[in-house]
């Protein structure tokens, strides 16, 4: 079994960004999303002004705006649990149906059985009647 190590995070990101009428449009790509990428990020638009201002407070400035996004990365074969989860009660179900049957054919066919038997004894007893004298 081969494994693979991804590729380390700051190789597998890119920013594009875009200018356009209303201002900039900007956005964070990362390849091959890993479980260890489930974080906390953080977009931050800070007037040209004020970008070098390293005090910059965003909660406290008019001059700068952030928003927090938390990045879930999900299973690639999340979509398959569910569909396994389905296919099992069907079987299973399949299973009690098919032995629920079974087990009433066999019960049926014995009580044929036990009818044929007690039809059988009549008829022999038919043979033995008493006949008028």
């Amino acid at each position: 079994e081969m494994v693979t190590t991804p590729a380390p995070f700051l190789e597998r990101i890119s920013i594009m960004t875009q200018k356009n009428t209303d201002g900039f449009t900007s956005e964070l790509k990362i390849e091959n999303a890993q479980m260890e990428d489930r974080a906390v990020y953080v977009c931050r638009a800070i007037a040209k002004e004020f970008e070098n201002d390293e005090d910059l407070v965003c909660s406290e400035s008019h001059n700068c705006e952030e928003v927090f996004t938390l990045l879930r990365v999900k299973d690639p074969l999340a979509a398959v649990w569910p569909f396994i989860g389905i296919v099992a009660e069907v079987v299973i179900l399949c299973l009690v149906i098919f032995f629920c049957e079974k087990r009433k054919k066999d019960e049926e066919a014995k009580e044929d059985m036990d009818d044929d038997r007690y039809a059988g004894n009549n008829i022999s007893s038919n043979n033995s009647l008493r006949q008028r004298k």
